[in-house]
């Protein structure tokens, strides 16, 4: 992993910060009312943070416990998911965290083709989940009447949703190999190397038999494992921003998840760096228009517990797996 990419990172948390200090500028929000975190809303936003890092870890955990060769640690699957987790906070949305998270899989010895076949199952797992939930906000949403923003989310998501339909059912062996037999020639093409091509063969077929396998019957209890700590890792932020909605006298777990939705649904357009000003604006539109709570302030609080929580937790997992295990590499 290139320092280059480190530079980039850099600059994506200046960004990031930027267009928060932007938001807090022009809504004209006093900084006293951010930065006032009782101890139980920290303790919480660490709790969350920890848990939802640790979830992912455990079904990175269970992927290569299944499907690879190499015997990794729990403590391994920790270091190398959450701190893949940092790139996903510090790039533009897509695959940034995935690509990191394979590169560090083939540094520890696993095979390219089944580094990126797992981390790719991830990325399923987390659009199917996120998907659904996003659908179920731009329902609620087009039920009170918010006709635009609803329709924004549900198009947002039911592209998610029929996007990964296409790649399982794409899964089938048969239609690998056809992608296969289009792909090669212009991967030679392109790059004059066999080895690409090869790669691209390998990781397709590599693919083709996880994902057959996880739906196959004999997998149904990691399936549905795998799906659990995903919802987890989909829902627990929402928890946070329940917290701080509560001070204002408004409970209603669900509309908050909801609301929580909406953000990541405009979040994950590869737009700004982790989402940031999308994420803060869907969460915002949803709680002003649907549920009737026009607070910018909650937002941006609710942005610090969850996003800046996690980036100096992610951060600090980069640090020391860079120094224990990929030094080598980072200064090449």
């Amino acid at each position: 992993m290139k320092l280059s990419y480190f530079k980039k990172s850099i600059l994506g948390i200046i960004s990031a910060v930027s267009i928060s200090l932007v938001i807090i500028y022009i809504s004209n929000i006093p900084l006293q009312e951010i930065t006032a975190f009782s101890i139980q809303l920290l303790l919480l936003s660490l709790t969350i943070t920890l848990t939802r890092l640790i979830s992912q870890a455990t079904r990175f955990y269970i992927l290569l416990k299944l499907f690879s060769n190499t015997d990794f640690k729990f403590s391994q699957s920790i270091l190398i998911r959450s701190s893949s987790e940092f790139f996903a906070l510090t790039t533009l949305p897509f695959l940034a965290d995935e690509a990191a998270r394979a590169f560090m899989l083939i540094e520890k010895g696993l095979s390219p083709a089944v580094s990126f076949s797992i981390t790719f199952i991830e990325l399923i797992l987390d659009t199917v989940i996120g998907a659904i939930l996003s659908f179920a906000s731009g329902i609620y949403a087009l039920i009170i009447g918010e006709r635009v923003l609803a329709i924004t989310i549900l198009l947002i998501s039911l592209f998610q949703m029929t996007l990964i339909v296409a790649i399982i059912s794409f899964s089938k062996e048969k239609k690998v190999q056809f992608f296969v037999k289009i792909r090669i020639p212009i991967a030679r093409k392109i790059h004059s190397s066999h080895l690409i091509a090869s790669m691209l063969k390998d990781t397709a077929k590599e693919y083709s038999r996880i994902i057959s396998s996880i739906l196959s019957t004999r997998y149904i209890l990691y399936l549905t494992l795998l799906i659990v700590l995903t919802v987890i890792v989909t829902v627990t932020p929402a928890i946070i921003l329940h917290e701080i909605l509560a001070e204002y006298g408004y409970n209603n777990f669900l509309n908050t998840l909801y609301a929580f939705r909406s953000g990541e649904t405009f979040g994950v357009l590869p737009i700004t760096v982790g989402g940031a000003g999308l994420t803060e604006a869907g969460v915002y539109l949803y709680m002003e228009r649907v549920l009737e709570i026009d607070s910018w302030s909650s937002v941006i609080k609710w942005r610090i517990a969850t996003y800046y929580i996690t980036l100096i937790i992610t951060s600090s997992m980069l640090l020391l797996i860079s120094v224990k295990y990929f030094k080598r590499s980072l200064v090449q």
